[in-house]
């Protein structure tokens, strides 16, 4: 039997729901062009859509022209500023941006977040952005990462917080997050030096393959729209690979979660 996660009436739609994008490069700005996207489905289909707030410090490159959603005329602009503006003005939206690193530090003010979701090149910056969604009570997190031509997708619960569940048999009030499924391999990758930016377009492509953002987005909006359009999902991530054309689910299922070295230890249940 499949099993699932319900997630909390706020996604049923009745009010436009808060979700904090951290990033808007390769990944990012293809999530947020399809955040805009999904908006107007939402509202055509009767909800209320959502409002998204993008944070991201760095500015347009000749690089990020072609492979990011970025235009010559972008060059020399901050990357959350250019994209917002365009996806405002394109879809009638009044979303928001923020030309800023986000820290440990940084402390979210709006308290109707249900979501943040990274998209980010350095572990830092994603452990930092889960360590501001439990500060600000973010009950999920969507975490998005990629190699040259392999990438991965997990929704998980931030740290503490559980989801309450139908009283029917097969249903996961808690969600691993990324942290929790691989927070060895992010503390070793957190030691490592961080790759200096790549200085042509030639380079950058041989770091990140031409469609493996536009890949990883898709799968994870995909999850996403589940939440918001069957209240439920059965898999809260996925494992991309473009060499193979090959993608492996993340099933909502703690036998899996055991194979992968997680079990969700006895705590008191703190509900979103």
């Amino acid at each position: 039997m499949k099993m699932r996660h319900y997630l909390p009436a706020a996604f049923a739609g009745t009010n436009k729901q808060d979700i904090l994008l951290v990033g808007a490069g390769g990944t990012g700005s293809q999530i947020l062009t399809d955040l805009a996207r999904m908006n107007q489905a939402l509202i055509s289909l009767g909800g209320k859509g959502i409002r998204v707030t993008t944070i991201d410090p760095d500015n347009v490159t000749a690089t990020n022209v072609g492979r990011q959603l970025y235009s010559m005329s972008d060059i020399g602009l901050n990357k959350a500023i250019v994209l917002t503006t365009r996806v405002n003005a394109f879809f009638g939206t009044s979303w928001e941006a923020y030309p800023a690193m986000l820290t440990k530090k940084t402390v979210v003010t709006k308290n109707t977040y249900i979501m943040v979701i990274t998209a980010v090149d350095n572990v830092d910056a994603r452990l930092a952005a889960h360590g501001v969604a439990v500060k600000a009570n973010i009950p999920y997190w969507l975490d998005t990462g990629n190699m040259a031509k392999t990438g991965n997708v997990v929704l998980g619960n931030t740290k503490g917080i559980f989801s309450r569940q139908p009283t029917k048999k097969g249903c996961v009030d808690r969600l691993p997050n990324a942290i929790d499924l691989y927070d060895d391999v992010l503390k070793s990758a957190s030691n490592e030096a961080m790759q200096p930016p790549s200085c042509s377009v030639e380079a950058s492509l041989s770091k990140q393959d031409m469609f493996i953002n536009k890949a990883v987005s898709t799968f994870a909006m995909q999850i996403l729209w589940s939440c918001f359009r069957k209240g439920y999902i059965e898999q809260h991530g996925a494992f991309i690979n473009l060499e193979t054309l090959n993608v492996r689910p993340l099933d909502v299922n703690p036998e899996t979660w055991k194979s992968m070295g997680w079990v969700q230890p006895p705590c008191r249940r703190k509900y979103a």
